[in-house]
């Protein structure tokens, strides 16, 4: 039963948590005894340590002690050895989330205890290690370590400590959930890595209650909003090649799947020779011909079997009245999920595409989080947000290979027609998922 997993769940994470803050409380009287005690005039020092420092005292006279480590010229063989263990100490750390990245690219090499527990309690794919930082920070704040990048890749590194203000992704064992940290980031030695503290994200991360959100409401009939797009799916299958060769994007998934449609594939072949183009060559013009005609069926559901979302959509074209308000039938275009070996995607012999449930945190609209990955070694190469609401589906992005390049940003909306979603094809997906519920 659901109920009682939960509470087996539950007393498993509690007796985690007393065995976590047991260890954590070891660790940190340890490390008290070894960092060096700094003075402070502008604040009293009233932590329960043995020093009288607090937790966030000690890691910032850690901090200053690796510093000195590093910039002293003298000794240095001396305070090696225990630097090196007291950073050791830091990763082993259960109750805070630190994490050591390979600059200029922002390549995980080493994360604490904390981190890693995050990464495998959640829908995480792969290992957390070698993955892009940059792919677990939302979007609106990539700029700021976009701009870090460049300054290391300029062999500008500063030798002062950095912080700064962003939303970072964490997995909770059913979504991404986003959290407002501070990162706090230090060079590690001289071999281009870089330690990054990430404070303010202490909370415990917490299922969501998919059960309790009204799904239905975004069901319907979406088209390619031109005026509210500032990008094509053509110019972002283009962007995306570059990453990957046979990356399987929306237009290049859409041609094929219309085709197989008499009715669909003859209206195809017309707008190819209206635009000089062909099908097996997609031009701009015929990309954006196609988008302009094309609509989509959108159904967002809880799978039976693993209790997430998934989102099934079906496409078809539809010619203006002027040439007959002419509809050819809906056809399978994607099964957007967790699960990438199930139903219609976007996977390809070199990508898996997965797309993670998630909740935007400032208008509380349901998202996926699509996060595409290389088959060969599980790391993520790109990722992109869909958010929905009851009037459209937002889409929006980043394309790039090196995390100190200035990103191709994109984003694009597909706006409802005021349709209704489609009976017909709501009873074939609740005959699939064996839902016998009132779906009209």
């Amino acid at each position: 039963m659901p109920f009682k997993d939960e509470n087996v769940k539950r007393q498993r994470q509690k007796q985690l948590k007393t065995v976590e803050r047991a260890q954590t409380k070891e660790l940190l009287h340890a490390l008290d005894m070894l960092v060096p005690f700094r003075e402070r005039n502008d604040r009293a020092l009233n932590g329960v340590l043995k020093s009288k420092r607090s937790n966030l005292h000690l890691l910032e006279d850690l901090r200053e002690a690796l510093k000195s480590a590093q910039e002293s010229t003298r000794g240095v063989r001396a305070f090696r050895i225990p630097a090196g263990l007291l950073r050791e100490g830091m990763l082993s750390s259960r109750s805070e989330r630190l994490v050591v990245v390979e600059m200029p690219g922002w390549r995980v090499v080493d994360v604490s205890c904390k981190m890693q527990a995050d990464f495998d309690s959640g829908l995480m794919f792969g290992q957390v290690r070698g993955q892009c930082l940059l792919h677990f920070i939302d979007e609106r704040d990539r700029h700021k370590l976009h701009e870090l990048s460049r300054h290391a890749n300029g062999r500008r590194r500063s030798k002062k400590a950095v912080e700064m203000g962003v939303k970072m992704r964490f997995f909770s064992p059913n979504s991404i959930v986003h959290r407002a940290c501070t990162l706090k980031m230090w060079q590690d030695g001289r071999d281009g890595k870089m330690v990054v503290w990430v404070e303010g994200s202490s909370a415990v991360i917490e299922a969501e209650d998919w059960h309790s959100r009204d799904l239905t409401s975004l069901r319907g009939v979406l088209h390619f909003d031109s005026e509210l797009s500032r990008s094509t799916p053509w110019h972002i299958d283009r962007a995306m090649r570059f990453l990957v060769k046979s990356h399987t994007g929306l237009l290049t998934r859409l041609v094929p799947v219309l085709e197989s449609s008499d009715s669909s594939s003859s209206v195809l072949e017309k707008m190819a020779k209206y635009t000089g183009s062909t099908l097996d060559n997609l031009t701009s013009a015929l990309g954006r011909m196609v988008m302009l005609h094309a609509e989509v069926h959108l159904t967002i559901e809880l799978d039976h079997h693993t209790h997430l979302p998934v989102a099934h959509v079906h496409a078809r074209i539809r010619l203006p009245h002027v040439l007959g308000a002419f509809r050819t039938p809906w056809k399978k275009l994607l099964r957007a999920s967790t699960q990438d070996d199930f139903g219609p995607s976007l996977c390809d012999a070199s990508q898996i595409v997965r797309f993670i449930p998630s909740v935007d945190e400032e208008t509380n609209e349901f998202c996926f989080l699509a996060y595409f990955i290389r088959r060969e070694d599980m790391v993520c190469f790109h990722s992109r947000k869909l958010q929905f609401n009851d009037k459209r589906m937002e889409q929006s992005g980043q394309v790039f290979a090196d995390a100190w390049e200035a990103p191709y940003s994109f984003s694009y909306t597909m706006s409802r027609t005021g349709e209704e979603a489609d009976r017909v094809l709501l009873a074939q997906l609740a005959e699939e998922s064996g839902d016998h519920t009132d779906w009209m």
